[in-house]
């Protein structure tokens, strides 16, 4: 049995629209600073372990017309033209170029017999209406979102309104050298039990991602609020305003307008506590 793996590039503001800048969208080309050999190098694996493509029909007529003329030394280019394509469109007719064969009827009927038959996984890459069309009827296996640092404002997103809710668990990261993290999740009923990979927190190539800043939280015992006895309002007031080291002072058993820094300084001062 197959399963529907979706990979797809977004930006940090989740817009999928013309990465490569091929398509005309006014922020088109946003994804080729990003690209190295981290990201080429898990783009291929991804490719080399499917058995065949699924597209929709706009993302099917953009590749049809660019990879059979593309060559490459590290056989992207091969591996892409020699699998087989399953295109969803109500509009075109057979004969499909490029290697593809046009899906008949339901889409999300010939998906799921699709789904049922040996193999490892089929890729859906681009296709955002064919991938609302798959999520409506909970066909898809996984989500590799490969999310760029980058903000655009606008364009088309792979989550449209409409679409079910649904839950997903988190089941790998990679993290390449231009800050692109590849997130994998799966639908959480499938994923249950499952564990991350073993490279799930490493980049493309091995390299563990950038460590982020540890949270050191301030010492209580020289910025949080103290609490004195009435005996030593004075003293310890005064040490404690006079060191800066207290934001506020609590004094026990006053009115509300006490617990304020303002509220504070004023019965201090009315009762020669500071300054005396």
């Amino acid at each position: 049995m197959s399963k529907i793996v979706i990979s797809t590039f977004v930006t940090l503001d989740g817009v999928m629209e013309d990465p490569g800048g091929s398509e005309g969208f006014q922020h088109g080309g946003w994804q080729l600073p990003f690209f190295d050999q981290d990201l080429g190098t898990g783009v291929l694996e991804e490719l080399f372990a499917a058995d065949a493509l699924l597209l929709g029909r706009v993302t099917y007529q953009h590749f049809a017309a660019a990879w059979p003329s593309l060559t490459d030394e590290e056989g992207f280019a091969d591996r892409m033209n020699s699998l087989p394509k399953f295109v969803a469109s109500t509009t075109l007719q057979e004969p499909l170029a490029w290697n593809a064969i046009l899906l008949k009827g339901d889409v999300a009927e010939a998906v799921a017999e699709l789904k049922r038959q040996p193999g490892q996984s089929i890729l859906v890459q681009g296709s955002s209406e064919l991938a609302q069309t798959l999520m409506r009827h909970s066909l898809i296996d996984e989500y590799r979102l490969w999310v760029h640092p980058v903000v655009v404002g606008s364009g088309k997103r792979p989550f449209h309104d409409g679409i079910p809710p649904t839950t997903l668990r988190l089941v790998g990261t990679q993290v390449t050298s231009t800050g692109v993290v590849r997130l994998t999740y799966q639908p959480a009923q499938q994923a249950e039990g499952s564990a991350p990979t073993s490279s799930s927190h490493h980049g493309c190539l091995g390299r563990p991602p950038p460590r982020a800043p540890q949270f050191v939280p301030h010492r209580r015992e020289k910025r949080g609020p103290i609490l004195v006895r009435p005996r030593s309002y004075g003293r310890l007031a005064r040490r404690a305003l006079q060191r800066r080291r207290v934001a506020h002072i609590d004094l026990p058993g006053y009115g509300p307008w006490v617990s304020s820094i303002a509220g504070r300084m004023f019965w201090l001062s009315r009762n020669r506590f500071v300054g005396s």
